[in-house]
């Protein structure tokens, strides 16, 4: 069964709505620079945790991007270290866009769908300043081994 229906894996999505219904749609995702993402999920699990989440003290970004990607280089994936292959490799998509260029993206797919203008709703922001200020070349180094594949395959760097 499904729980979340927007933070599932294409085969889960496709049981979920049908084979006929997934034939008819469009399947696309939105993909991020890992280095940016994981500020990100940093910036998202400090709030959680100081807003009734886990009970745990709070971290600075270098302790927790060693130990998230410490996991992930052992093969001990969370929801925190989670490559965007795992999210997109099961299933093919009809549209990749990213996160940088989300407004042009999401254009190109209200085009392609012949759909009027509509505005982009952005929900749930952190605010931070730009990736590149977070990271020591230690940490730097670790998260590109960590998501070396994501960074080829989507030709992101630091």
């Amino acid at each position: 069964q499904v729980q979340d229906p927007i933070h599932q894996r294409g085969k889960a999505l496709r049981k979920l709505v049908g084979e006929v219904e997934w034939e008819k749609g469009l399947s696309f995702t939105v993909v991020r620079n890992p280095f940016d993402r994981m500020v990100s999920f940093f910036h998202w699990n400090e709030f959680w945790k100081k807003n009734g989440g886990q009970q745990s003290p709070p971290e600075d970004f270098p302790s927790w991007i060693i130990r998230n990607m410490t996991l992930r280089l052992e093969g001990r994936e969370t929801a925190f270290n989670r490559s965007l292959l795992y999210w997109i490799d099961d299933e093919p998509l009809d549209f990749i866009g990213r996160f940088e260029n989300l407004q042009q993206d999401w254009e190109r797919l209200l085009r392609f769908l012949e759909s009027p203008p509509l505005p982009l709703v952005h929900t749930h922001t952190s605010q931070h300043g730009h990736y590149r200020d977070y990271y020591t070349p230690e940490t730097r180094d670790l998260t590109a081994r960590a998501f070396q594949e994501d960074l080829h395959r989507f030709n992101y760097s630091f």
